[in-house]
C-alpha cells in the first residue's frame, strides 16, 4: 500500500522549487501519494489534473497583511485532509498557529526554509514599531513548533535558533549532468543573465531593474535579464513596469 503525505503552503508559489520541482517530485518518484495544498488560483494558476500519484488542492493564499483567511483555509485542510495521510509537511511559519491544537493529525514536519525571526526586518508590510513584537511571536513559534512537530532545515546556519538538533535539507538546486553550454543563445539570438527567486524591494529589486536596463543599453538588446520567480508588495509593480519599457522578462 502507498504512503500517503499532505503537503502544504498557503505562501510559496505552488511551483516553487524546492517544494514541487525536488521535493514532491522525490517523493513521488519513491511511490508516494501526494495531495498538494498550495494557492493555485492565487498565482493565477489552474489545479493540475492528470499528474500520476498528485491531488492538487487549492487554499488561499497569504500575501502582505492579508493572511487570516489563509490560515483558516490552512487549519481547515490539516482538520480535515490531514488523519488521513500518513505524514504532513508544512512550509510555512503561518501554518504553525493553524496546526496548533488539532487532534488527531499524523506526524507533522515543518519544512523551515528562512531565519523567519530576521526576515520579519524585511517584511515591508509590518510597520516598523511591530516588528520586534513580530519577532518575539516568531521566536514563541519556533519553541512551540521544536517541541510538537518534526524540524526540518534547509540551511545549516538555521541550526543555531534551536536547541536540539535537526535534519538539515540543503536548500540547493539539481544539476542536469549534460547540462546546457553556457552562452548559448535564445530563439531570438540573445544572450540572458538569470535571475531565480523571489522578488522583493529588499532583496535589490529596484538595482534589478537597472541592471536589465543597462543590460539591454549597453549591448543594444542582446542580452536581456530574465527574471523567474514571484515578486512581492512595490516589487511587483516594479517589475510590470520594466517589462512594459523591454528592460527585462519577468516570468513569475
Amino acid at each position: 500500500m502507498s504512503r500517503t503525505v499532505l503537503v502544504l503552503t498557503v505562501v510559496h508559489h505552488p511551483e516553487d522549487a524546492r517544494v514541487r520541482h525536488r521535493q514532491i517530485a522525490a517523493l513521488l518518484a519513491e511511490g508516494w501519494q501526494v495531495t498538494y495544498a498550495a494557492s493555485w488560483r492565487g498565482y493565477g494558476l489552474t489545479p493540475p489534473d492528470g499528474i500520476p500519484g498528485l491531488t492538487a488542492v487549492d487554499v488561499a493564499r497569504a500575501r502582505g497583511r492579508h493572511r487570516v483567511r489563509a490560515q483558516r483555509d490552512g487549519r481547515r485542510v490539516l482538520r480535515d485532509l490531514g488523519p488521513r495521510h500518513d505524514v504532513i509537511l508544512l512550509h510555512d511559519p503561518e501554518l504553525l498557529p493553524a496546526a496548533a491544537g488539532l487532534r488527531g493529525l499524523p506526524p507533522v514536519v515543518w519544512d523551515v526554509h528562512e531565519d523567519t525571526a530576521a526576515a520579519v526586518e524585511v517584511r515591508g508590510w509590518i510597520p516598523r514599531p511591530l516588528r520586534a513584537v513580530a519577532r518575539g511571536g516568531v521566536r514563541v513559534a519556533e519553541r512551540w513548533a521544536e517541541r510538537h512537530l518534526i524540524l526540518m532545515l534547509a540551511d545549516e546556519g538555521y541550526a543555531a535558533r534551536f536547541r536540539r538538533e535537526h535534519a538539515v535539507v540543503p536548500n540547493t538546486t539539481a544539476v542536469d549532468r549534460h547540462p546546457v553550454r553556457a552562452g548559448r543563445r535564445d530563439e531570438r539570438g540573445r544572450h540572458r543573465v538569470v535571475y531565480l527567486g523571489s522578488v522583493t524591494m529588499e532583496r535589490g529589486a529596484p538595482e534589478m531593474v537597472v541592471v536589465g536596463r543597462e543590460l539591454r543599453e549597453r549591448t543594444d538588446g542582446q542580452v536581456v535579464l530574465e527574471v523567474l520567480g514571484p515578486a512581492h508588495g512595490p516589487a511587483e509593480g516594479l517589475l510590470r513596469r520594466a517589462v512594459e519599457a523591454g528592460d527585462l522578462e519577468w516570468r513569475g
